[in-house]
């Protein structure tokens, strides 16, 4: 297996990939993800995100079978009078086909974000999992993970989905 900077020839692997994470948000909110995204839609919103100078999305591939990829984000944070000026890498979207599940796919992505991480002098890497997903918590917590902030929402309007 290899990690390797996806490039626009991957869109496609992409679209397809991506299809695992939005299936498991849309199970867990319904109300705020949809399942009948548009491919077209989400491939252009890929290429925007390999273009941007402040994100990368990194594929791992076996035989040239994609197996999963890791979309993350250099995030600069200024000084303010609360808190120093801050740089951090936040991670949107980590998926893994759901034959490539428990082989190590998403601990190398893991790591290749820590190398970029390293390389680049960046000393933290923050992502958030849903309440409900206690999958994820397990692998990211194993992976060196930790909670640091928890988000909370309330309904308020009759049969608004939660949260």
């Amino acid at each position: 297996m290899i990690v390797r900077k996806a490039a626009r020839d991957d869109l496609d692997a992409l679209v397809r990939l991506n299809g695992v994470v939005q299936r498991l948000h849309a199970e867990l909110d319904p109300a705020h993800f949809r399942l009948d995204v548009d491919e077209a839609e989400v491939g252009a919103f890929f290429g925007s995100v390999i273009e941007d100078p402040n994100s990368q999305v990194l594929l791992a591939e076996s035989d040239a079978a994609e197996l999963g990829y890791v979309w993350f984000e250099r995030q600069e944070r200024p000084r303010t009078p609360f808190s120093p000026a801050r740089t951090r890498l936040y991670v949107h979207h980590i998926a893994i086909a759901d034959a490539a599940r428990r082989t190590g796919v998403g601990s190398a992505l893991l790591a290749a974000v820590g190398a970029e991480a390293e390389r680049t002098g960046v000393g933290r890497i923050v992502l958030d999992v849903w309440a409900a997903n206690r999958g994820a918590q397990a692998f990211f917590e194993a992976a060196g993970f930790a909670p640091f902030n928890l988000v909370m929402a309330k309904a308020l309007q009759s049969g608004a989905a939660f949260p």
